[in-house]
């Protein structure tokens, strides 16, 4: 039976409220050597060793790790050098030893490396918790050490791991193409290497939009305000934000201001690391009448936007459970957070182009 041990269900409500492979593998070299494959890679065994307080359930378990770089989730890890997706398969020991713990490694794991510390962690879209020490030399990574998964259960990961170099995607299928077919503005910035919490500049992010296509958040800064739109499907007043969004795009045309409207979309307010699928985007975009982007949440929302203010307000780590939906906040045409603090909850959208007008004004 497996022990819900980590992160705890998510439990807001809806209104506003204040939360207390085939692949060519090199050694690796210099970052700044030309010849190297562009996508790092780890490969090698860990042995994982569980010590649960009551003793019941202590075991050992060796895994065997294929890791690919992924840089296309990096508000998961923000304190990582370097994050990986790795493929986990059982080598020896307890096969049954990790599927007791809620979020421990079955067959893929998050993993990362930075400031000597390891990163792990076996759920989609969790953020990674330090799981020991990481020695690195030229040609391979030595974990060591241990963490503590829960108050009740530590955990010792250690082995070595090869570094290498592979011809494989980094963005892992999510690199925005060249012209988006739903007809989204296409800025093309340079590419962003952090903060990856949202503070005074909006963090960048790849996911999937109701075309069914990969989309880069900084692509919209071209020129216009953006207004980032946090709601879930099951969600009164997200629905009811989403049902006024084109009466508001249009006031602001009337105006001669340019707005882009993105709205990053969840399952439900208990759920907000849950992908929805891309039939749920396009059914969105179509129930509400928008023409402006509705992108599959990829943990975004919760630990780039949520967590951070959530820590900003003296909050207990590990105790968050989510932002009062919809979270919304307005962000100025060079990539500034114009808004003050992250909005929870939906009146109208009057707030938002208030902001907008008293940002335009004091320039």
């Amino acid at each position: 039976m497996t022990r819900a041990l980590f992160f705890l269900p998510f439990l807001l409500a809806c209104s506003p409220k204040t939360s207390s492979p085939d692949d060519t593998d090199t050694d690796v070299g210099d970052d700044d050597d030309d010849d190297l494959l562009p996508t790092k890679a780890l490969s090698g065994e860990l042995t994982w060793n569980l010590a649960f307080n009551d003793g019941v359930g202590d075991c050992t378990a060796t895994l065997a790790y294929d890791a690919v770089e992924d840089r296309s989730q990096r508000w998961l890890c923000p304190d990582c050098e370097v994050q990986y997706l790795a493929d986990v398969s059982f080598v020896e020991g307890d096969a049954a030893c990790l599927s007791q713990v809620e979020g421990l490694p079955d067959i893929v794991e998050w993993v990362g490396h930075g400031q000597g510390s390891w990163f792990s962690h076996g759920a989609v879209n969790q953020q990674l918790v330090p799981l020991g020490d990481v020695d690195e030399d030229d040609e391979t990574l030595t974990v060591s050490g241990s963490g503590s998964w829960s108050d009740v259960l530590d955990i010792e990961v250690g082995g070595t791991l090869d570094m290498l170099r592979v011809d494989d995607d980094f963005m892992h299928g999510m690199s925005p193409p060249d012209t988006y077919t739903c007809g989204w503005p296409k800025a093309d910035p340079v590419e962003y290497e952090g903060p990856w919490e949202v503070s005074d500049q909006l963090v960048d992010g790849w996911f999937h939009d109701q075309c069914g296509e990969a989309v880069r958040l900084h692509d919209f800064l071209d020129g216009s305000y953006v207004v980032v739109d946090f709601s879930a499907v099951y969600c009164e007043p997200c629905q009811r934000m989403a049902t006024d969004e084109p009466a508001f795009e249009e006031d602001m045309a009337k105006k001669g201001i340019d707005v882009h409207v993105f709205t990053l979309l969840v399952t439900n307010v208990s759920k907000q690391t849950e992908t929805p699928p891309q039939d749920t985007l396009q059914a969105w975009a179509t129930d509400f009448g928008l023409n402006t982007p509705v992108l599959a949440d990829r943990g975004w929302g919760f630990w780039a936007l949520g967590y951070p203010k959530y820590l900003s307000e003296g909050g207990v780590p590990g105790e968050f459970k989510g932002l009062g939906l919809p979270a919304w906040f307005v962000v100025s045409p060079d990539g500034e957070v114009v808004s003050t603090s992250i909005h929870q909850g939906y009146s109208s959208w009057a707030s938002v182009a208030w902001e907008i007008e008293q940002h335009m004004a004091a320039k």
